[in-house]
């Protein structure tokens, strides 16, 4: 039975540590994203001529028309 040399353990362990940091940091990174996409989500739908400074939900419809239309008051 062959056993694994010291040098092998060490560059396994260090790939395993990187890995592991390395999926965490993703992991939060993650849940940073979803939270603030919740948040978004949660914003009021707000009127066009009602917004100021700060982060708003704005709904529209799309067609395929062409020209420009008026903003809803």
């Amino acid at each position: 039975m062959a056993l694994a040399s010291t040098s092998g353990r060490i560059i396994t362990t260090l790939i395993a540590i990187a890995c592991l940091a390395g999926s965490w940091h993703l992991m939060n990174q993650g849940l940073e994203q979803m939270t603030e996409t919740r948040q978004m989500q949660r914003l009021p739908a707000t009127p066009l001529a009602a917004l100021s400074d700060g982060p708003y939900l704005i709904e529209a419809t799309v067609t395929d028309a062409l020209g420009a239309r008026p903003a809803p008051r």
